[in-house]
């Protein structure tokens, strides 16, 4: 992984004395992040390695820093746990001596709350539920101090005074508020805190999906299962993979054959073809497997070359994109320039909801992943605050084909016009083309922990995921599907001309990611046609847009014909 702090170089003259500096001593309140050790990561000059250095305890909350040299040089700091799996946002200025901090985990902000005071007789605040929280519709906060003082407080991000609004029962928020609270025992004696409480963005989805029936995405409403998995790898190989998994699991379904190569460059190996994928979870994993399918080939020149065309048979690089927090956004861009290790290059951009990727090796084992969150700004970084790793073995392939899958849907011809795939024509099983074994699978097992959410999280809320299939420095193809994958796939490609210029061009992807625990809200209704010939018998969906092929009796559809789409209780 690349560093990109600064070294410190101290350059002692031999005839100059060296200056003192004044020490620079900071406190940190704990109360809101809740960590079992306290960390302070800071960088530029002089600098930390993440995930920085601890802090000491003082009492209760508190936990002090005393600076090694002088501070008055720093782009910015942040306080995060021992691990560095959790952290505050960065405070963008130079600490004060002998000032109080405060701030929360999941990357909340942080606040100075002043000058701080050891006298007992100091009020200490406490808000109940806790700073960082966040909220659907509304949220009630209760305040409580001790010793007995008189509270007052602003709501509109200003400084409380004494001609502030006074405390006296329960506050209740609606929106986005900042709290700030000043505490008074008597003229001599008083504090100040703020408690930030967030209301969630509904998340829509910022684009439709393609629903065929062949493309899918959550098919009849499935969003993964609430279960354990258990992953075995030996090396670079799950020993697990092609049992662990079944059609229950199955969130997007995509088709064989929609990457660059089936259009230009189908001479082109290995070849990275995301067919479907699959989730689950429990209290500790996040579970995902993706079925990669071989059904483009050298049909002029070499023909069937399943060996040679296998993922791990190349230095490429994977591509999980999650969405988690509807609140973040993210470009996916090292800042804000050039994709993940291809600065200088084109690739993917995201607009649509994704806030964090996954970035690994076709080869299990090789090199180091990283897994990206978006920096202040919403682009991605190599510092360490904004990319994480993941120690020991946690993914790997099998070659084969998953039992629960008997077809193998695709485009009959190569070199077809993409628009095809918007529709039902043309596709046909290419599972008797080659041997079952020709095709892989690879499953991943995430720490929720390094995600930032929780299984509660993921059923309350639900998170998104999306995979793409990476050729070159630009996504090829990918599940579930986006037009921007095919937007220049019949471009010549800048280095050999009878290849594939998607391979280099920029993607912007507005299609939404598939779900996880709880389909997104809202309704994708917006996305079924309606058709003019009178003889289309009725099809039915769910309020998310999808097909059902199969009704259940007692639920809600929405039932199209001909002419019209309604809601109604089947």
């Amino acid at each position: 992984m690349k560093n990109f702090l600064k070294s410190l170089v101290v350059v002692l003259a031999m005839a100059a004395p060296v200056a003192a500096f004044a020490e620079t001593t900071i406190y940190y309140n704990n109360s809101a992040s809740g960590w079992d050790e306290v960390h302070i990561h800071y960088w530029s000059d002089p600098g930390t390695s993440w995930p920085g250095v601890a802090l000491t305890k003082v009492d209760g909350d508190i936990w002090k820093y005393t600076f090694p040299s002088d501070p008055s040089s720093l782009d910015g700091f942040l306080f995060c746990n021992a691990g560095g799996t959790d952290q505050t946002a960065d405070y963008k200025s130079v600490p004060i001596n002998n000032h109080l901090y405060k701030g929360t985990g999941g990357k909340g902000e942080v606040t100075d709350l002043g000058e701080y005071n050891t006298d007992p007789l100091n009020p200490s605040i406490t808000a109940s539920p806790i700073s960082g929280t966040r909220f659907d519709e509304e949220i009630t906060v209760t305040l409580s101090v001790t010793p007995d003082a008189t509270m007052y407080y602003t709501t509109d991000g200003s400084t409380p005074t004494t001609a502030s609004a006074v405390y006296s029962a329960p506050l209740t928020f609606t929106e986005t508020t900042t709290l700030t609270v000043l505490a008074v025992v008597d003229e001599s004696h008083s504090a100040i805190d703020a408690f930030k409480y967030s209301k969630r963005k509904a998340y829509t989805g910022d684009g439709k999906n393609l629903i065929t029936d062949y493309y899918s995405v959550n098919p009849n409403g499935q969003v993964g299962s609430n279960r354990t998995v258990t992953m075995n790898f030996a090396s670079q190989n799950s020993t697990t993979a092609l049992n662990n998994w079944t059609a229950d699991d199955l969130i997007a379904q995509g088709v064989a054959r929609d990457v660059a190569q089936a259009f230009r460059g189908n001479h082109e190996r290995p070849i990275v073809d995301s067919y479907a994928l699959y989730a689950a979870y429990d209290d500790e994993y996040l579970y995902l497997g993706a079925q990669f399918v071989y059904t483009v080939w050298d049909i002029y020149g070499e023909g069937k070359q399943p060996g040679e065309s296998k993922p791990y048979n190349m230095d490429g690089c994977m591509y999980w994109a999650f969405d988690l927090d509807p609140e973040l956004e993210f470009d996916g861009r090292i800042n804000g320039t050039g994709p993940i290790w291809n600065e200088g290059k084109q690739g993917a951009w995201f607009q649509n909801g994704v806030d964090a990727v996954w970035v690994g090796s076709t080869k299990p084992g090789v090199g180091t992943p990283g897994f990206f969150t978006p920096t202040p700004d919403g682009h991605a970084s190599y510092d360490a605050a904004y990319c994480k790793t993941i120690p020991g073995s946690y993914y790997g392939y099998a070659d084969g084909l998953l039992p629960s899958i008997d077809h193998v849907w695709g485009q009959e011809k190569l070199g077809y016009e993409t628009d095809e795939l918007f529709g039902n024509e043309g596709f046909v099983d290419l599972m008797d083309q080659i041997d079952a074994s020709a095709h892989t699978f690879y499953e991943w097992r995430f720490p929720l922990s390094l995600l930032g959410i929780t299984a509660d999280y993921i059923r309350t809320y639900g998170i998104g995921v999306m995979y793409l299939d990476i050729y070159g420095t630009s996504p090829v193809g990918g599940t579930p599907y986006d037009p921007s994958y095919f937007d220049n796939v019949n471009e010549a490609y800048s280095m050999d001309p009878s290849s594939s210029g998607e391979k280099e061009d920029d993607d912007i992807i507005t299609f939404a990611p598939a779900r996880i625990g709880k389909l997104a809200g809202g309704s994708s209704v917006r996305d079924i046609n309606l058709v003019p010939e009178a003889d289309v018998p009725a099809e039915y969906y769910n309020l998310q847009g999808i097909r059902v092929a199969n009704p259940v009796p007692g639920q809600i559809y929405i039932r199209r014909t001909a002419t019209t789409a309604t809601t109604i209780h089947y």
